[in-house]
Parts: structure tokens; sequence; C-alpha cells
């Protein structure tokens, strides 16, 4: 702590010309005198138009997928399916911890409305649309399941060879709980539902691959993280590294959907197989609400226990998460809900079982917060009941019960800084608080 207590004097001391000061955005110009360039504005010579086609069933086993009239339609340069594919699954890793669940196109199985089957690449627009009519896949319909809870449960069907649907169950115990609500003199218990979320950003996903005859590819397309970009798509198509240049586009607003991948590995397939050609894949408004990824829904049974003055005993969590199709985010998010969860507001006695469910819904990826606004709607819904029942202002409770710098929260996170108290002070006074509660 001394350290930290030195490093801030110094940064007191220095004169800053950046941090704390107005700076003018380096590309701010290009975006208000619209000269800016998206990757719908990208315009490559000899560029082809990718479409893809996507299953209509939440859940059907392929039996056989026949493309030869879309591939003698004139214009189209370039039909895929899984056979065009590694075949490989590929996943989110974090930290140490990945599933690798879902493949660049469907080769056993669709998942969820949607599912990416085939893709074609056509010399414009209209031609590309015409090819996916003309592509005849013949589907074995499955039972299809939309709950997390009843995908849980025995008879269920299987999305995965997941034992009852459980991508991951992810843990955060510390203390004692039982001993804590034994000592707590109220217990509130409450079940609390948040909703699927879109990320609607302005512009849609969208990508321009280039696969040259050595096999090196170039990718241009609306990401946040192109590194990552290039690291999944080693994974996905098995491509050295080395051969992979991703390059960010001008992005019209990501808030995290735009952290994976979409498009790119088909534009890749489709820009190799037509020989070369440069291939641009941008979704539409309805793909966007289809096929890209949500926020994921959360089911969370959360019990707290609090003395009589209002200090927190105890917490304990069963979070159910609606994982969709595939894995994705998934797993990050799990984890990071049950470290908020042992985190936010003191208490020594944790116990948090996050389980990660399939179902045959579009699937989960990063949204901003990353958890965080699902699993805190429910303590701080519970942290009101709790101070409704012991006649305590909200406010009041919560600053009892605020971390503060130099703690070490239950879930093992040192607080080298923290302001939350400072936060919740500083509301309170511009909303007038306490002439409001009165």
């Amino acid at each position: 702590m001394k350290v930290l207590e030195k490093e801030k004097m110094e940064l007191k001391s220095k004169q800053l010309t950046v941090i704390g000061e107005r700076m003018p955005s380096k590309d701010g110009m290009q975006i208000v005198t619209g000269k800016a360039k998206y990757i719908d504005d990208i315009f490559i010579p000899n560029m082809l138009y990718g479409k893809i086609l996507r299953a209509h069933y939440p859940h059907a086993r392929i039996v056989n997928i026949d493309t030869s009239k879309a591939e003698r339609l004139t214009g189209v340069k370039a039909v895929i399916t899984a056979e065009d594919t590694p075949k490989l699954r590929y996943g989110i890793p974090y930290i140490y911890d990945e599933v690798r669940d879902e493949p660049v196109l469907a080769d056993d199985k669709v998942r969820f409305y949607g599912d990416r089957v085939a893709a074609v690449a056509a010399v414009d627009m209209d031609t590309a649309e015409e090819a996916l009519d003309l592509i005849e896949v013949e589907y074995e319909e499955l039972p299809a399941v939309f709950d997390p809870e009843e995908a849980m449960q025995d008879h269920a069907p299987l999305i995965h060879d997941a034992p009852y649907n459980i991508a991951a169950h992810k843990k955060v115990y510390a203390g004692d709980v039982e001993k804590g609500f034994a000592e707590s003199d109220l217990v509130l218990e409450g079940k609390y539902r948040a909703q699927p979320q879109e990320h609607a950003h302005m512009e849609p996903h969208g990508a321009i691959a280039t696969c040259d005859l050595s096999g090196r590819i170039h990718v241009i397309t609306t990401t946040q993280t192109p590194f990552t970009i290039r690291r999944d798509l080693e994974k996905m198509l098995a491509i050295p590294l080395r051969y992979i240049n991703v390059e960010a586009s001008m992005v019209g607003g990501g808030f995290g959907g735009k952290n994976e991948v979409t498009v790119e590995p088909h534009c890749v397939l489709l820009s190799k197989k037509s020989g070369g050609y440069p291939v641009k894949m941008v979704y539409s408004r309805e793909e966007e609400f289809i096929a890209s990824t949500i926020r994921h829904p959360v089911i969370t049974y959360s019990k707290i226990g609090v003395s009589k003055d209002g200090f927190i005993k105890a917490k304990q969590a069963r979070v159910i998460i609606d994982n969709g199709a595939y894995s994705n985010h998934g797993i990050g998010v799990c984890y990071y809900m049950g470290t908020i969860f042992a985190s936010l507001y003191k208490v020594e006695n944790v116990k948090y079982d996050g389980f990660l469910v399939y179902t045959n819904q579009t699937y989960g990826g990063a949204f901003r917060g990353y958890g965080n606004p699902q699993i805190t709607f429910a303590i701080e819904t519970e942290m009101d009941k709790i101070a409704e029942k012991l006649n305590m202002d909200s406010m009041e409770l919560r600053l009892k019960n605020a971390p503060v710098e130099g703690e070490r929260s239950a879930s093992g996170i040192n607080l080298y800084s923290c302001g939350l108290r400072e936060c919740i002070i500083s509301a309170a006074e511009k909303v007038d608080w306490k002439k409001k509660k009165a």
C-alpha cells in the first residue's frame, strides 16, 4: 500500500497533458463530415458479394445438402458448405478454460434458427441471394428446448454432448454460508430474470477478405479486437498465424458485439474457392437480430443474510445462464458474474454456483458489462428489499457494506482502488437523495 501511495503522490506532482484533459478525437473530423469509410463504403476491384444460407429450424439434423443448382447459376463464383472447412470446433478462451463447440458451417446439425449452413459468393448481391434459394437442404427436425431450466432436466434433448446441457459450472466459495445465515437476523430470498438484449449498433457486422494464391489472407473487418479475430481465424481455419493479416475498419458502434468472429471465415473460404477474388459480406439488419450474439439472459436465485443493523453476513446465488446454441464468451461471463457477486459489498461468507446452459436460442457473447448488469440487478434489488425490511435508508445500507481501498474481496481480489463509497455519496448529493427520500 505504501508503494501505491507513493505512485499516487508522484502522479499528482506531474503536469499531465493527456490524462484528465480534453483531447480531440483523431477521427472526429472524418466522422462528422461524412468522409469516414465504413466496411460497406469500401470497394475493391473484382470484388464479389457473399451471403450465408441460414437454417429455418431451431434444432435439426442435416441429412443432405445439394448445391449444384446454385453453382451453375450465372454470376456465382463460389459455394461452400462444411465440406469446404477443416471441420474444427472453436470457442473463446477465458483464463485457462475454453469450450470448443462452434463450427464455421454446420456439419452435423443446426442448433438455432439462423444457424449457418452454406455460403455463396457472386458478382452482385441479387445473384448471391438467388443462389441461396437454389441450395437444397434436407433436414431431420429434432426436439428443441428454449428455456435453460427446462434444458437441465432429464427429459430435455441434448444440444451438444454435454450432460444436462451444462456447458460449464463455475463456483466461487468463501467462508461458511450456512453459519453466516444462522447468525443473520434477516434472510431474504428472491428469483430474478434478466432478459436477452441485442447490441443494435448502427453499423451491422461485415468484412472483406482476400486469399491469394500463396495462401496468405488479408481481412478488413468491423472489429473492436483485430488481434482476437486473427487468433480465432488461425484456430477455425487451420491457417498459420503468420499468413493472416487483419485490418480493423471504422466501427459504427460495437458495445462488445464486435469482439468476435462473424462473417470473416466465410469470406476467407469463399475467396479461396473463387480463386482469390476479394469477397465482401455485410449482415442485413434482420441477420443482426437473428444471428449476431446477444447479452446472455440470466435467471438468478439469490439469498442474502444481514444483521439487524444492516451488515451482510452471507450471500448465496444459484445462477442459470442461457448460453444459447454455442458457448462463445459464455464461460467468461459465467466466471465474471461470480467475481462480481463475491466482490460487490463486503462479505466473508459467499457461495456462487454459475451454470452455463445450452438452449436452441441465439447464443450470447460479449456485451458491455460482461455479466455485471445481470447479477448486479439481482443484488441491488435484494438490497432495496432488505433496506425496506430493516426500515433503513437504502443509501445508508449500501455505505455500511461498501468495500474500500486496501481490502480483499471474498473472491480473492485485492482492491488497490475502489471508489464505490465516493460514487454513492456523490450521486446522492447530485440527485438530492435525502430530500427525495423524505
